[in-house]
């Protein structure tokens, strides 16, 4: 289970994503190779080390997979995050680096600052409300 942020370049006069049209399709963020340097700028921890389309950022209480896409050019990046502390000072900073928007799959609209921090605690209280139903195994 996940706080979910999906990273684009929106474009910016948009408010809501049901106002792109159906035919829209993102410009590129820019080549992957260049993409994953600009988070490494940003968080040199980050491990895009595997062959997959994913990276990995660990950091104290909290976790984050970035998911690039395959292909050299990438047109969308997913923050699949989990844990608990500042993790959405990090998306956000991500996002700012590389110039883009990114929606926020917990509220169903662009992150901001502003929100970001009350979305992310109002997933961790979901979260933690889902684990405790849980049966014993």
């Amino acid at each position: 289970m996940s706080w979910d942020v999906f990273a684009s370049r929106f474009p910016a006069e948009t408010r809501f994503i049901k106002e792109l049209a159906k035919d829209w399709r993102p410009d590129p963020i820019g080549a992957r190779a260049d993409v994953i340097n600009q988070i490494l700028d940003v968080v040199p921890n980050a491990d895009f080390s595997t062959d997959s389309d994913d990276g990995h950022i660990d950091s104290e209480g909290f976790s984050i997979e970035v998911t690039l896409g395959g292909g050299d050019r990438v047109d969308s990046i997913m923050f699949h995050v989990r844990g608990s502390g500042a993790p959405p000072l990090c998306v956000l900073k991500i996002i700012h680096r590389l110039g883009i928007r990114a929606y926020d799959c917990q509220t169903g609209e662009f992150l901001t600052a502003d929100q970001s921090g009350k979305s992310f605690s109002d997933w961790q209280q979901y979260r933690d409300r889902v684990i405790e139903k849980k049966p014993p195994k």
